[in-house]
């Protein structure tokens, strides 16, 4: 993050997990990835997103989706994310 900030990246994708929602630990890293990029004037998505795809400008930027091709009707995903009772 540093170093694309640095380099003047106007926004950034984080496509993993275990930052806030992994504890006390990952929250801190959370925020600090969020000061470099508010200070680099960068637009995040995620952490804890699987990218993004927009068919109505020709874009997939996400983890490889072999099945899939421009342009499409749909798409789905899913989490494994579970709730708390």
């Amino acid at each position: 993050m540093p170093a694309s900030a640095a380099r003047g990246a106007r926004a950034g994708i984080i496509i993993t997990a275990k930052f806030s929602d992994a504890g006390a630990e990952g929250a801190q890293l959370e925020r600090e990835i969020v000061a470099i990029a508010r200070a680099g004037g960068m637009r995040l998505i995620g952490p804890n997103c699987l990218g993004v795809i927009s068919p109505a400008n020709r874009v997939i930027l996400c983890l490889p989706l072999r099945s899939m091709s421009l342009p499409c009707r749909s798409a789905a995903s899913a989490s494994s994310a579970r709730a708390a009772p």
